[in-house]
């Protein structure tokens, strides 16, 4: 009987140590659907694919441990084709393990061309730089259609 009750004592570490390594990023920030968001998004004839910049700026006019993550986003038509302008990109999630951030994006009109739509944010996490988190972000057509895209495995840069 000891035996079995000290076997599920160090047992139940080990348990708790193998879940948090499982679960995913929960609440109210997070909708289930982020977590099965495509690499590509098929909207409309067109196709789209994520690239995603992250940085965290550390230069000499920064604060000490430097400035939170900022992300520049590019939602890009694989095939070049000329996309429609009122698809914009207005949500972003980065997930790193169990902790995830989420923003409104600013559309980047400077440079927006037919093939790509870019957007922006910052105020993120002040996450360590080298990491390498997954992005999602959600496009929203003219009829206030939406679609998630992500791009996994992103670096956070740092500038010096």
């Amino acid at each position: 009987m000891k035996k079995m009750l000290f076997s599920k004592i160090l047992l139940l570490p080990v348990i708790v140590l193998l879940l948090s390594y499982c679960s995913k990023p929960t609440g109210p920030d997070v909708p289930e659907q982020v977590f099965q968001a495509p690499h590509r998004a098929h909207i409309d004839g067109y196709s789209f694919e994520l690239e995603a910049n992250l940085n965290r700026d550390f230069m000499t006019a920064c604060p000490p441990g430097g400035r939170p993550m900022s992300a520049f986003i590019t939602v890009q038509e694989i095939q070049s084709q000329p996309i429609t302008r009122t698809l914009r990109v207005d949500m972003i999630w980065v997930i790193n393990g169990n902790e995830a951030w989420h923003s409104s994006l600013n559309d980047y009109e400077g440079n927006r061309d037919s093939t790509r739509i870019q957007a922006f944010t910052g105020g993120g996490p002040k996450w360590e730089t080298g990491i390498r988190v997954t992005v999602v972000v959600r496009l929203v057509d003219e009829d206030s259609n939406y679609y998630l895209l992500r791009a996994s495995d992103q670096l956070i840069r740092r500038s010096c």
